[in-house]
């Protein structure tokens, strides 16, 4: 509680040579931003993610002007965050859950020494009022719904390096919803969704990894996935009970668990 009931602390810079950091380290701080080298307690490299999430730092009571923020892990705890977080900069690497329901988040930034290739699963879930988000330059992989339900994210740079995205990343933010392209392939050749009408469908050349782009298209007939995809991710075709008939490549590498559920025909 190194930092508990300092209420005129805006700002805090954690340096990035430490390791550990103990649960209510900032209850009752009402912070503005804050800078870390990972989320939670300590360096997300257990297979458990354990306390992995942000409100841990802060307090798992309620204290005067925060929120309430469900531990995904263990749901006999709830963590508390302050209604004055606005900006979040991170130096070294992040855990599932990270940021989930932190509504009071505007802005997350990844610092250049940021390792992590990944954002993990419910990274920044329904973080409505966040606005600003610049993916690191590296990162290779999006977990699943990992900024489902940012509302107000408009623009959303996918970097070059981005090789596999996970079901539900970007679904309901502004951003995902301009996307009008029939085949809307970003990164390095992720299809991550699909806006046309027909029923015979051929997956463009450029494409290497199929995220759940068709999720729920029962009206699709028939599907012909070209040598270049390597990937079809978890639930690209989940619900498609009308597919018939479906050609999968000798190169195809790897079928995602649930990627092909309810393809009943």
């Amino acid at each position: 509680s190194a930092f508990a009931n300092c209420t005129s602390l805006k700002s805090i810079v954690i340096p990035e040579n430490v390791t550990c950091i103990s649960s209510n380290t900032f209850k009752n701080c009402h912070l503005e931003e804050i800078t870390l080298p990972f989320t939670g307690g300590g360096p997300q490299n257990e297979s458990s993610h354990k306390n992995d999430q942000l409100g841990y730092i802060f307090s798992t009571t309620e204290f005067p002007g925060s929120y309430a923020v469900k531990c995904y892990t263990d749901s006999r705890y709830t963590y508390y965050v302050p209604e004055t977080l606005k900006k979040v900069t991170l130096t070294k690497n992040a855990g599932e859950y990270a940021f989930a329901d932190c509504i009071s988040l505007e802005e997350i930034v990844f610092a250049e020494s940021f390792e992590d290739k990944k954002t993990e699963k419910y990274f920044a879930y329904n973080c409505k009022n966040l606005k600003n988000i610049s993916l690191p330059s590296n990162i290779e992989f999006i977990g699943d719904m990992a900024f489902n339900g940012c509302s107000l994210i408009e623009n959303i740079h996918i970097p070059e390096s981005v090789n596999r995205i996970y079901y539900g990343a970007f679904n309901n933010t502004k951003w995902y919803e301009k996307l009008k392209e029939k085949f809307e392939i970003v990164g390095n050749g992720v299809l991550l969704k699909y806006n046309g009408t027909d029923t015979e469908i051929t997956i463009p050349e450029n494409v290497k990894c199929i995220s759940s782009a068709f999720e729920g298209r029962s009206d699709i007939t028939s599907v012909k996935i070209g040598s270049n995809v390597k990937t079809i991710g978890p639930r690209s075709f989940l619900g498609c009970t009308g597919v018939e008939e479906i050609y999968l490549p000798e190169t195809l590498e790897l079928i995602e668990k649930g990627a092909l559920t309810g393809m009943c025909n």
